[in-house]
């Protein structure tokens, strides 16, 4: 039953008019007239009599008024309850000052705090701070929150969770040797000279151990960025780009300039979400596990 239409109950019960129960609410007397009506369907009998142009009451409205008005008074409880759940307005969560991961992080929990009236504040730290600092950062209380990427232990008094998977995949230009391969082998990369953006993420040290493993060492270069990867994959024809942003150099034409072949196990970079005990709010951290696996997917 909708709720919404009980609240127009009480109003007519109160009023004993249907015009200002519908200045009282702000909505139409039509559609007033036609909730009411829909409550008496449902119920099943009268509820109101109009006498002399004014809403009276019959038994069933007596009989159901004090039950209605609990009912509502409940609902009101329970979302202040949530409400406040929700708020815990005092919530710091470290965020990277760059990179796609940090952008995407604060550009959703701002829209969490205009959903649910929060006032989670993000507090930027730099990647390039060793792991050390990172971890100061946290257990010193500077920060309630924190994304990580790398294998750690769990600490007493914080909790964890998966936030979301950046897949990337290779980019290269159609005059690559390998441009023609729906799938290429890590073999194959043995010629290619591997660009990416940053050797020291988890990812890019996964493809170096994959390539030793192939039997050779991985030729890598960094590019500041994708503007400088696409001049390096458009210049040279040996080269490969591993990126979550493929979507972008496969362009709409029938011969895009760039292709993205299949490579198996494709490269990921998984992150997890670490916070205070204390501070944890598991609404907050599903509403943004599933708006950051939306955000990459």
């Amino acid at each position: 039953m909708n709720t919404d239409n009980l609240k127009y109950f009480l109003a007519v019960y109160e009023t004993q008019s249907v015009p200002r129960a519908a200045e009282r609410i702000s909505i139409s007397t039509q559609g007033l007239g036609k909730a009411i009506r829909l409550l008496e369907e449902q119920f099943g009998t009268e509820l109101f009599r109009k006498e002399n142009g004014a809403m009276i009451p019959t038994p069933a409205a007596k009989l159901l008024y004090p039950e209605i008005t609990a009912l509502l008074e409940q609902e009101d409880k329970l979302k202040n309850t949530l409400h406040d759940y929700l708020r815990q307005s005092d919530i710091r969560f470290a965020v990277p000052d760059q990179y796609e991961i940090g952008y995407a992080l604060k550009r959703n929990i701002y829209r969490y705090n205009e959903l649910f009236g929060t006032n989670i504040e993000c507090i930027p730290v730099s990647y390039s701070d060793p792991i050390e600092e990172q971890d100061r950062i946290l257990l010193e209380g500077e920060c309630d929150y924190r994304i990580i990427n790398r294998i750690f232990n769990q600490l007493d008094g914080f909790r964890t969770h998966p936030l979301c998977t950046i897949r990337f995949v290779p980019v290269v230009n159609r005059n690559n040797p390998i441009a023609s391969s729906s799938y290429i082998s890590w073999n194959d990369l043995k010629d290619q000279e591997i660009i990416v953006e940053n050797t020291e993420y988890p990812y890019v040290q996964q493809i170096i151990a994959t390539c030793r493993k192939a039997g050779f060492e991985p030729n890598i270069m960094t590019a500041e960025g994708d503007l400088f990867a696409v001049q390096m994959v458009r210049r040279e024809n040996h080269t490969v780009y591993f990126t979550k942003h493929a979507s972008l150099f496969a362009g709409s034409s029938e011969q895009p300039e760039f292709c993205t072949p299949d490579l198996s196990p494709v490269i990921s970079s998984n992150f997890i979400v670490q916070g205070r005990k204390e501070k944890w709010n598991p609404h907050f951290i599903a509403w943004l596990s599933e708006a950051m696996e939306q955000e990459f997917r």
